[in-house]
Order: C-alpha cells, then structure tokens, then sequence
C-alpha cells in the first residue's frame, strides 16, 4: 500500500502557487516540489492532489492501493462525495486518475 502526501500553497489569494507531494511505500519515498500558475489556495490543492496521482501512474505504481493523505478539508470533503460545486472539474480530473 502506498501513501501519497499532498500539500499546497499560494502566495496571495489568488496567487503564484505551489504544490509538493510525497510518495512512500515503496522503496526511497519519492518527493517532488512543483511550481504552479496563479491560482486560488483550494485550485492549487485540488492540483497537488492531481498531481500526486499522476506521480504514482509515473512510478508505474497504478496497481496499488493508494491513501491520499491532505491537510485540505475541502480536498477530503469533494472526492469522498465525487462531486464540488465550484471545483467540479478538478474533483472529475482526479477520480479519473484515480480510477
């Protein structure tokens, strides 16, 4: 089982954001730092999750169990539901990566 972290943040709100995210389960834990547009804090959490996924399908890791583990209530609250009304996109983005 693999857990991936992620975290985001902007400066300003919108702002200049970023995203890191932390893969461990699997051998040498994998950590990437990624610069981000200009975007709200919750855009940019919901990216780092996105991108969090696309690291494990990067890894090859696809198969495994996969826990998200995200300080943003926002992030938890849209994907246990699949659905966030101003974030629709993102939240669809992600449960297709996920799937």
């Amino acid at each position: 089982m693999l857990k991936l972290y992620t975290d985001a943040a902007t400066k300003g709100n919108p702002g200049p954001s970023g995203a890191g995210i932390l893969i461990v389960g699997h051998g040498e834990p994998v950590e990437q730092s990624v610069a981000l547009p200009v975007m709200s804090n919750h855009q940019a959490e919901f990216r780092a999750a996105a991108l969090g996924l696309e690291a494990v399908i990067n890894q090859g890791w696809q198969d495994e169990q996969v826990t998200l583990i995200t300080d943003s209530q926002i992030v938890v609250d849209a994907l246990d539901k699949q659905y966030a009304k101003h974030f629709a996109a993102e939240v669809t983005a992600i449960v297709q990566l996920a799937d």
